[in-house]
């Protein structure tokens, strides 16, 4: 929906601190609900399809829709498997 997508769009801008239009690992790791999490480097790997070490809001959306409540149970699953699935 039209509020989802605002929603999205003021997460990522409150994320790319510096205004470059991607979020990169270190703003990833500023905020406490991320640093704690031990995944988060793997998540940031699998969702950086470009390879530039930065996620720009196409890989982010990617990345968040997988956490809706639309996603399905395969979805999540699937996600799931490519975060513990380090050797591919």
């Amino acid at each position: 929906t039209e509020a989802e997508v605002i929603r999205l769009m003021k997460i990522f801008n409150d994320l790319d601190v510096d205004h470059s239009g991607a979020i990169s690992r270190e703003e990833l790791f500023s905020m406490p609900q991320f640093r704690a999490n031990p995944f988060l480097p793997r998540i940031l790997k699998i969702s950086d399809e470009s390879g530039d070490d930065v996620m720009d809001i196409k890989e982010f959306a990617k990345l968040m829709s997988v956490f809706s409540i639309r996603a399905t149970r395969e979805q999540k699953l699937r996600y799931a498997f490519r975060v513990y699935d380090v050797d591919g």
